[in-house]
């Protein structure tokens, strides 16, 4: 049983209570103010004195005048005992009071003073409890309290009741100090109880009045709850009657939340388990049924109800269903950003016991399910990067507006992203490279400004560290980064200097160390491009820009041996003798199909500025002796691949820029197909771009660096595992995988650690244990 803090909510108003001062001198506390003259002695006996100064004003209590026992007569306690009776009746009657107060609360001073206050209590009691009954039955009648009217009758009972108790007690008043030491109640908590004992007699069947009181209530509160108007201040005012009298906790208050238990168990199942509300209405039905609640606390419940009643309505509507809550369609809610639904869904689930967990455990689930339909899917791959990013920003607006930034959460999400992105191994950390290669090359044409580049690549870096196969993005990044440069199709060098910086910063120096020395190489070949020029003006046909690139640091290139017209071939040779004679010891290998070339080409129409590959260009150059020739003839002149050829030629003749033509149609070329000048060809551009296939990504080079890729994983597992076992001399699989796990950045399939295992078994480097086959050893 709670107990109610009565004594601080009901005090008595107007009641006079004895206390002492520092000399032990009695005098009455008021709580009226009284008005002071310059002189005046009160009735008590008190004199207060005032005199006009300057400073702050004095007050002087002097010892309180008595009348001694010896001045009383022996019949003054039932003189006045007559008129303190005919008082208390005419109050409980409603009748005038044919005394002044003042007299009367003088005369029970004295009595007190004079030691008669046990004696004047023990008439007193009485009294109060036979006019208290009387006034309660005068309230009722037999047909009163079956009718809708008991609650207010019930409630001017009690009005009234309170009003007379104050009248008494401020008679009384100075009697409480005299019957305090001795434990007995005071009148006004001895008014309650007598009331209270009336309130609770059960001598008749038809006026059980508090269990009627309590069912009346409690059929209010339900009629209000069916959209029925009701009476609040009766309730209210009834409730804290209940509460005055130390009723309400385990009379009314345990039965109310039996009741709501009940009938939101109910509610609840109809509901959620019957399937007649949609996700969206539950939610709301929630929130509704909570606002009224509370707003029953407000009204006329009492505010310690709040405690129970949150509870359980919470467990009720909540917590006994949190399973069929989130399966009724939380993954809808987090599709369609429904951010007002799931932010009520987050204070709901989060204020139950486990609520939390479950629906962070769901929110994970979600992720995993719906990023794994983003990356499964091969014919998607062109658009999973920006189909994640615009996942990501979803997940990220759901968290920041929806679960409140809750760190429980941002740490499933990782979990989530980092499974599901997983799922697809290295396809991923493949894309994110291209789709970085294309934004660089974009630059602003895709932005509006440095800030929202750089805004992107950032989301971009998120997206990044959630992938295992980080190798496989340098292989990608790298093939990409070095057509950029070399190309010149980096829309900005500080855009791709700050890309750098930021995988510097998410992956350490090591892994960028190559990256930015392709940037120096770049940079060092323009400076020695310009200074070969200076020094061979004389000798060069040709403007000729040669990039030379530290072998180490750039993709791996087969080097194409083709035939070239004289005039390329000199100037060719020339860079490499200045080469020499300035960088002894060093071996230049030319990288045909890396290079570009701008021709000025004649036609019918016009002359045009042709952007081409060096291959283009080889092919072009022929038919400045003949406007048509065979695919044979070509292919024996220039000595250039087979395929390589092919697609040169097809892009030439059937690209968007035709400038040859081919012999028949179609995409086949044979030995005996004709290629033939088109002298009528017309663009409205001078310069023209034809379409290079070095830019182009082939699977056959996607391949290559895959595969490159995962020859230096096995060559970095190896190397491993024996600085490992050169340490540790003897340990088992499982430490071994561990420890090996730790040194590198991408994820070791148990497979692919086997079979390094049984390589460096073959080759001698180390040895199964005899006894434990499990169990590696080291062979110096």
């Amino acid at each position: 049983m709670r107990k109610s803090d009565n004594s601080k909510r009901h005090r008595s108003p107007d009641t006079a209570i004895p206390s002492k001062n520092r000399n032990g001198k009695k005098y009455t506390q008021s709580p009226k103010r009284a008005r002071m003259s310059q002189s005046s002695t009160p009735a008590n006996g008190m004199v207060a004195s005032s005199r006009a100064q300057t400073g702050p004003r004095k007050i002087t209590i002097k010892k309180l005048r008595s009348i001694s026992n010896q001045s009383i007569p022996d019949n003054y306690i039932n003189e006045v005992w007559v008129r303190l009776e005919e008082t208390i009746h005419a109050i409980y009657e409603e009748r005038p009071v044919p005394y002044s107060r003042n007299q009367l609360y003088r005369e029970v001073e004295n009595l007190c003073v004079n030691q008669m206050g046990p004696k004047l209590y023990e008439k007193i009691e009485p009294i109060l409890r036979d006019v208290i009954r009387v006034s309660f039955e005068a309230h009722f009648d037999t047909e009163s309290v079956t009718n809708k009217g008991f609650l207010k009758q019930l409630e001017s009972c009690w009005n009234k009741n309170y009003e007379q108790l104050i009248l008494i007690t401020s008679i009384f008043g100075y009697l409480h100090c005299t019957i305090q030491a001795s434990g007995k109640d005071s009148l006004w908590d001895l008014g309650l109880k007598i009331f209270k004992e009336n309130l609770k007699s059960n001598d008749d069947s038809k006026t059980k009045f508090l269990e009627r009181t309590i069912t009346q209530l409690l059929q209010e509160i339900e009629n209000e709850r069916q959209g029925e108007a009701i009476d609040r201040t009766v309730l209210k005012n009834i409730i804290r009657m209940l509460i005055d009298l130390q009723l309400y906790s385990e009379d009314f208050e345990s039965k109310f939340i039996f009741e709501t238990t009940k009938l939101y168990q109910i509610c609840s199942k109809t509901r959620i388990q019957d399937g007649s509300f949609s996700l969206p209405e539950y939610l709301d039905y929630i929130s509704l049924i909570l606002t009224q609640e509370n707003d029953k606390i407000l009204h006329y419940l009492d505010s310690t109800t709040r405690k129970l009643l949150n509870p359980c309505i919470r467990k009720q509507l909540i917590e006994d269903h949190i399973d069929a809550i989130i399966n009724k369609g939380f993954d809808d809610l987090l599709r369609a950003d429904r951010i007002r639904e799931l932010l009520m869904m987050y204070d709901f689930l989060c204020s139950v016991k486990n609520g939390e967990d479950k629906l962070r455990e769901a929110f994970e689930n979600f992720i995993k399910t719906e990023g794994y339909e983003l990356v499964r899917y091969p014919e998607k791959d062109k658009t999973m990067i920006k189909e994640l990013l615009d996942f990501k920003k979803s997940i990220d607006l759901i968290i920041s507006q929806a679960f409140k930034d809750n760190d429980k959460f941002i740490i499933s999400m990782k979990k989530g992203f980092e499974k599901f992105i997983n799922m697809r191994q290295n396809k991923p950390a493949e894309m994110i490279a291209k789709y970085l290669d294309a934004m660089l090359i974009a630059g602003h044409k895709g932005t509006s400004s440095d800030e929202e580049l750089d805004t992107n690549m950032d989301k971009i870096m998120v997206i990044f560290r959630f992938i295992y196969g980080k190798d496989i993005f340098e292989g990608f990044y790298k093939q990409n980064l070095s057509k950029r440069l070399l190309h010149g199709k980096s829309a900005s060098v500080d855009a791709e200097k700050a890309m750098l910086i930021k995988l510097k910063q998410e992956c350490g120096p090591d892994f960028t160390s190559k990256l930015e020395e392709m940037f120096k190489d770049i940079e060092l070949s323009v400076d020695l491009s310009h200074t070969f020029k200076e020094q061979s003006q004389k000798r060069l046909t040709l403007d000729m820009s040669v990039y030379v690139l530290s072998k180490a640091n750039w993709p791996t290139y087969q080097c194409a041996k083709v035939i070239m017209p004289v005039e390329l071939s000199n100037s060719l040779d020339n860079f490499q003798s200045y080469y020499k004679s300035n960088y002894s010891g060093r071996t230049l290998e030319w990288q045909h199909s890396l290079g570009h070339c701008k021709l000025k080409a004649n036609f019918k129409v016009s002359s045009k500025e042709l952007h081409v590959s060096f291959f283009q260009a080889l092919v072009l150059l022929l038919f400045n002796s003949t406007n048509t020739i065979t695919f044979q003839k070509i292919s024996e002149i220039t000595s250039i691949d087979i395929k390589q050829l092919k697609m040169t030629l097809i892009a030439l003749t059937m690209g968007k820029v035709k400038v040859l033509q081919k012999s028949h149609k179609g995409t086949n070329i044979e030995d005996d197909t004709e290629f033939i000048y088109n002298e009528n060809f017309n663009h409205h551009l001078h310069s023209i771009k034809i379409n290079q296939v070095q830019m182009k990504e082939s699977e056959e080079e996607n391949d290559k660096t895959r595969t490159k890729v995962i020859y230096d994983r096995n060559m970095q597992m190896d190397a491993g595992i024996m600085r490992i076992m050169k340490t540790r001399k003897k340990l088992n699989h499982s430490n071994l995988l561990g420890e090996l796990s730790d040194q590198t950045n991408f994820p070791i399939r148990q497979g692919d650690f086997k079979k390094r295992i049984e390589n460096l078994i073959e080759h001698d480097y180390i040895k199964r244990n005899e006894e434990e086959t499990n169990v590696y050893e080291y062979l110096a």
